[in-house]
């Protein structure tokens, strides 16, 4: 059997022995997917009233000396026999009673617990039973603005990176989102004190241990370009020791109340680790501030929208922190809906600037929206003229079968027109950067010169990538015959993965996945004639994007057209020569020297 017959059976498995796997990157994945469906689901229920919580009939503030003092509610008077003003004596306090009294979290009705005061010089105890809470208007308003944009928001932030991401500013922005998902989501269920601290304790640390340092590598990925070496040591050492002091502060203040009853002020209890998280975001947005004014054209638009809307979140916390719920209520609450403006900055700039693909899946949707529109509008006027006709009742099922049926038979050519618009509408970009690819897919066959058509390939492509190279297959290994961009290696070994994998597969790879010579990141789209591969075009994305879906396949179009250019156009050199040498016209030596010019990379 001839060696290609025996690799391609060694490629063919048997029938019944095809086991799927699935790798662990996929089960991670898919792990969080569950945990972001939960969160969703966890923060809808409490909306539509799946269940209820309750808070205390008191109102516990903290006081800048430290001491906890008993404060009653707007609308209701507080039990006997507590006082306006009463001190609460924490060390003869429950733990569970602390946590109801410092957190807010919500809780099961009918909860009983004793809170120890100093009346008259003698201690009191009084018995406060958690209410079922009764929101204002206000506080349903947040609610449903929680609900409605704030979760969806956070859930397209998480989820689209995810599975459509790639680098390490779209993972941080997975982290990032995902962490305030779960957050967000946790932080309405209903729980008893104790569980109930765990868990938010657990959401509050992990606000510096996973939701600040991703917005941090977000910034830091979008902005590298940017900065220098000693910036970006000095910024992550800052932002580390900070982190640091902030888990320590936050962990003290907390654990020391609850499990020790210790009385601390207000100061290193609430507003110190505010104000670390606002140094961090801070450091955030000075990296992508540094990054901005020292990048290129292209790198500031991807930076610009992180930018504002870190700085927005920047001013929600610093309004959060001067801010009291108590004394300025719709303030408060203005300030903290502004929430959703960071989200749909980092929206927009994750759409904008692809550092997700995500621009098909908007397409799609928008494509689907508008014929679910255009099918219900036109059901509902078919509907109501057929009743209006008030025929016999047979009669009526049947114009209503064949209304149905003509729809049915419409649908296909109203999708297509739907879609060609919308696309005309709303990714005229990319629209045009298609077009050119394909546009020079065709020309290339037409071009009469190598070097011409090697130099128009990387200036046809360089607009849409950061870097583009072409390989053609040398004596010992890849020649580089043309680049522009990020500096590309002169040669490649024959047996570089990528090639290995272009050879083998004949589509094209990512090189993420591969120790390739040709980068850590691009797209290698091959340059085959029947079975051979003659060659690559390699294209690297922009920093923190990737190739969409159509543009890639419109590349893939492309390289595969320049290598059969290429390859005619050798083969009419081959053919002058060897009709020089049969005429006489050409010795030994220049015929030698002239195919080896015909050869990449060959010597002589």
């Amino acid at each position: 059997m001839p060696a290609r017959e025996l690799v391609k059976a060694r490629r063919v498995p048997e029938a019944g022995k095809i086991r799927p796997r699935m790798t662990r990157a996929f089960a991670f994945r898919l792990l969080l997917t569950v945990l972001a469906v939960t969160s969703i689901v966890v923060a809808e229920a409490r909306l539509i009233g799946l269940w209820t919580g309750a808070e205390l009939p008191v109102n516990v503030v903290h006081a800048p000396s430290g001491q906890w003092v008993v404060r009653p509610l707007d609308d209701v008077p507080l039990p006997s026999p507590l006082r306006d003003g009463d001190v609460l004596v924490l060390k003869d306090m429950t733990r569970a009673a602390r946590v109801a009294g410092e957190f807010g979290f919500a809780m099961p009705a009918g909860i009983s617990f004793e809170f120890p005061v100093i009346q008259e010089g003698r201690l009191v105890y009084a018995s406060v039973v958690t209410r079922v809470t009764k929101s204002s208007a206000l506080e349903r308003g947040g609610q449903w603005l929680n609900a409605l944009f704030v979760v969806p928001l956070l859930a397209a932030l998480a989820l689209l990176p995810l599975w459509r991401g790639r680098g390490r500013a779209s993972g941080g922005l997975c982290a990032f989102s995902m962490f305030a998902l779960v957050g967000t989501a946790m932080s309405s269920a209903v729980m008893r004190p104790l569980p109930g601290f765990w868990l938010n304790e657990t959401i509050y640390l992990s606000q510096f241990l996973v939701g600040f340092p991703a917005l941090y590598v977000m910034a830091e990925a979008l902005a590298e370009s940017g900065l220098s070496r000693r910036m970006l040591r000095m910024t992550r050492f800052a932002f580390v020791g900070i982190d640091l002091a902030a888990v320590a502060t936050a962990a003290t203040a907390t654990f020391g109340f609850v499990y020790g009853g210790l009385n601390l002020p207000r100061a290193l209890d609430t507003l110190l680790p505010l104000l670390l998280a606002s140094l961090l975001i801070s450091l955030a947005l000075l990296v992508l501030f540094a990054g901005y004014r020292k990048a290129d054209h292209e790198s500031r638009l991807r930076i610009r929208w992180v930018l504002w809307s870190t700085a927005v979140f920047l001013v929600v916390v610093i309004g959060l922190l001067g801010i009291s719920a108590n004394r300025h209520p719709y303030l408060f609450q203005a300030v903290h809906s502004m929430q959703w403006l960071v989200l749909l900055g980092y929206f927009y700039a994750a759409f904008r600037n692809r550092l997700v693909d995500v621009s098909f899946v908007v397409n799609r949707a928008l494509v689907y929206a508008a014929l679910t529109a255009l099918l219900f509008g036109g059901f509902s006027v078919l509907e109501l003229g057929l009743h209006q006709l008030a025929v016999g009742e047979k009669l009526g099922w049947a114009l209503q079968a064949g209304a149905a049926l003509l729809a049915a038979v419409a649908l296909s050519p109203v999708h297509r027109r739907i879609e060609h618009r919308i696309e005309r509408l709303f990714f005229r970009r990319q629209r045009l950067a298609i077009a050119a690819i394909r546009s020079f897919a065709a020309e290339c066959a037409f071009v009469e010169q190598e070097d011409r058509l090697l130099q128009m390939v990387v200036e046809r492509l360089a607009p849409h990538c950061a870097g583009v190279a072409v390989y053609e297959r040398g004596r010992s290994g890849y020649v580089l015959r043309a680049s522009r961009g990020r500096a590309s290696p002169e040669t490649l070994d024959v047996d570089d993965p990528a090639f290995v994998s272009l050879r083998a597969r004949r589509r094209e790879i990512e090189l993420h996945s591969l120790e390739s010579g040709a980068g850590p990141e691009g797209l290698a789209l091959p340059m085959s004639v029947g079975e051979r591969l003659t060659g690559a075009v390699i294209c690297h994305p922009r920093d923190g994007e990737q190739f969409a879906p159509d543009v890639r396949a419109a590349l893939v179009e492309a390289a595969r057209n320049l290598g059969m250019s290429l390859y005619v156009l050798r083969y009419r050199e081959q053919a002058r020569l060897l009709a020089d040498v049969a005429a006489g016209r050409m010795d030994l030596v220049a015929a030698r020297s002239r195919a080896s010019e015909l050869i990449p990379g060959a010597v002589v």
